[in-house]
């Protein structure tokens, strides 16, 4: 079984479950889920309002949205920076003396 993220329609249903009590060994049994990712699930995306933990799908998804815009950013330098680091290391500089570091 491969992993997949949890759809808006998932995140629906396991509000539902919640809110009944179930437990999450039968929540992750009626999604089909194992049990470790309704629970990670729950712990990531609940919100607490007086310190009582709420779980609601659609903060739930922009919370997991946020998390996975963040993942993919990577690194963006300058043109000048990048031939500035190639022409140090053709010049068999160290990362050290390139980044000016001790």
């Amino acid at each position: 079984m491969n992993y997949h993220h949890f759809t808006i329609e998932e995140r629906c249903c396991l509000r539902e479950y919640y809110v009944k009590g179930k437990s999450y060994r039968e929540i992750a049994r009626l999604l089909g889920r194992n049990v470790s990712s309704v629970s990670r699930e729950l712990r990531r995306n609940c919100t607490f309002f007086r310190d009582i933990p709420r779980y609601y799908p659609h903060t739930a998804q922009k919370k997991s949205d946020l998390r996975n815009s963040y993942r993919h950013r990577g690194m963006f330098w300058k043109q000048e920076v990048l031939d500035y680091i190639d022409e140090k290391l053709s010049q068999t500089w160290s990362p050290e003396q390139i980044s000016n570091t001790p």
